[in-house]
């Protein structure tokens, strides 16, 4: 099954950005294949249906066997994931700042941390897990996602959900203190909020933004130079771009192509359609 993506729930726009269903059969034969999966500036809930993923931070030796249903937070480090031989995943990617209207609790409590959700929500989501299951496609996937996501209490929109959306769809390529008066806030005030909403500080969030844009776009157009992928998303010269690649995918650009040769697997590059 290729990845499908869907437009959420009128009711649900406020806080889901997309809903993705993705699955693929690797061969039992064949190793367990290891893809890359560096910082996104989106945090997601994922709900693995059929065999679960490892994870291991990158620096890290071991992989660690990853809850069927778990909470991507903010990200600072690279993550590598070990894709199971049966794969079947859903994905909701929320709109900024609403996981945390979501799930009540700052965002930086959960940096760099695969969090379980039914730690957060319950045995709701064991039950939910196996209508998934039960599901005969991805459509009847979403609306099982959408009724668990519907029977949630999430905290109202503010101005400065407005402003952090601003910073996304920029690709981190705004004025902080011009965000913060969209805001109606102070920057100091901006920057307090965005720990608590994002679990970074903005200026941080911003450059993942565009380093995130910057690996997407590779993903997605792989014949672009990577000199033309960071004029397009707003690097100022190819130090800062090389500077920000290591720092949050762990190595250069020219080895994660070579990674990337590894694995058919891009995890990231419709992902925010």
């Amino acid at each position: 099954m290729q990845a499908q993506f869907f437009k959420p729930h009128p009711s649900l726009q406020h806080l889901v950005h997309n809903i993705m269903v993705s699955g693929n059969k690797v061969p039992m034969s064949q190793e367990s294949l290891v893809t890359p999966f560096p910082p996104l500036p989106q945090h997601a809930l994922y709900f693995y249906i059929h065999d679960p993923v490892d994870t291991q931070f990158f620096g890290e030796t071991q992989f660690r066997p990853s809850p069927k249903c778990m909470i991507i937070g903010p990200q600072l480090m690279r993550v590598n994931i070990k894709m199971g031989h049966n794969n079947l995943v859903a994905r909701v990617g929320f709109q900024p700042g609403a996981l945390h209207r979501l799930v009540k609790f700052p965002m930086h409590d959960i940096l760099d941390y695969v969090c379980d959700g039914e730690d957060v929500f319950g045995n709701v989501v064991n039950e939910v897990h196996e209508k998934l299951n039960e599901a005969k496609d991805a459509i009847a996937i979403k609306n099982e996602i959408e009724k668990f996501l519907m029977q949630q209490q999430a905290h109202a929109e503010s101005p400065f959900t407005s402003a952090i959306t601003q910073l996304v769809n920029f690709n981190g390529n705004v004025s902080i203190a011009y965000l913060a008066s969209q805001a109606g806030l102070s920057t100091r005030q901006f920057e307090r909020r965005c720990n608590k909403y994002i679990g970074l500080p903005p200026k941080l969030f911003a450059r993942i933004t565009r380093f995130s844009k910057a690996y997407r776009m590779h993903q997605k157009f792989p014949q672009l130079t990577w000199t033309a992928i960071a004029y397009q998303c707003g690097y100022f010269d190819q130090m800062h771009f090389i500077r920000d690649f290591k720092e949050f995918a762990g190595v250069t650009p020219g080895f994660m192509e070579h990674e990337l040769s590894l694995t058919p697997f891009r995890l990231q590059s419709n992902i925010f359609s």
